[in-house]
């Protein structure tokens, strides 16, 4: 368990690991398994390509929230012990569920100058 928070406190968020697998051609560069970043507060998931002659964006991006870690750590810190037990305990039941629910999806679209992002409906996450 690491005892930072610096990414609580600052602007921006920490991951601590990012993978990704672009194939290059023609300019145009294509993800060929999603771009996989993963961190303390969220983790993110990238599919897509950037057609790098265009400036031109095609992504769709999936940021979930650990919640349940989340708040078994912030009960924990506020000296609520027994709450943080409640939760540890509901989030292992539970499982990927509220991970689930915690999930939010985007297109991110257009030139690359003028970016637009797009929120996605639950049914299309």
């Amino acid at each position: 368990m690491r005892l930072d928070f610096s990414d609580l406190l600052q602007k921006g968020l920490v991951f601590d690991q990012i993978k990704a697998n672009y194939d290059l051609n023609q300019g145009v560069a294509r993800l060929e398994e999603p771009l996989e970043m993963t961190g303390p507060s969220a983790n993110m998931e990238i599919t897509g390509q950037v057609d790098l002659n265009s400036h031109q964006l095609d992504k769709t991006i999936r940021v979930s929230v650990p919640l349940g870690s989340n708040l078994t750590l912030g009960a924990a810190l506020l000296g609520a012990p027994h709450v943080a037990g409640a939760l540890f305990i509901f989030d292992r039941i539970m499982g990927d569920r509220i991970d689930k629910m915690t999930r939010i999806a985007y297109t991110l679209t257009g030139d690359w100058r003028d970016p637009q992002l797009n929120l996605l409906n639950p049914a299309d996450r």
